[in-house]
């Protein structure tokens, strides 16, 4: 297995919902315990305009954190091979690695998608 195998799963996508529902945040969160995060490469609700202050992600993150202990962040680390990744991450399992996570899937983007 490499690296890129252990943090996504590309195969798995979620779009942003109309509105959040538990069977949406549950999907979500069913996912993330398999894996340590959750990027704008397979969320496109990580995409919205304005990230911080987003109010359906906002509420996402804030089931997410229910379910489980505040175990939840989201951040956009910057790598060196693309600009920033956004992100929802647990912290206890990434904690201070998130920029190398971020560089590991900034070169996983440039191979997926070269031009």
């Amino acid at each position: 297995m490499d690296e890129i195998s252990n943090l996504i799963d590309y195969s798995q996508e979620f779009s942003m919902p109309d509105k959040v529902t538990k069977n949406f945040v549950d999907r979500v969160y069913d996912y993330l315990q398999e894996y340590p995060l959750i990027t704008e490469l397979n969320a496109k609700f990580l995409t919205v305009s304005d990230f911080e202050n987003d109010k359906r992600l906002n509420k996402i993150l804030e089931l997410l954190n229910k379910k489980d202990n505040d175990s939840y962040l989201k951040g956009a680390p910057f790598t060196n091979e693309i600009a920033s990744i956004k992100c929802i991450y647990n912290y206890e399992l990434i904690g201070d690695s998130l920029s190398k996570v971020a560089s590991i899937l900034g070169k996983d983007y440039l191979k997926r998608f070269p031009d």
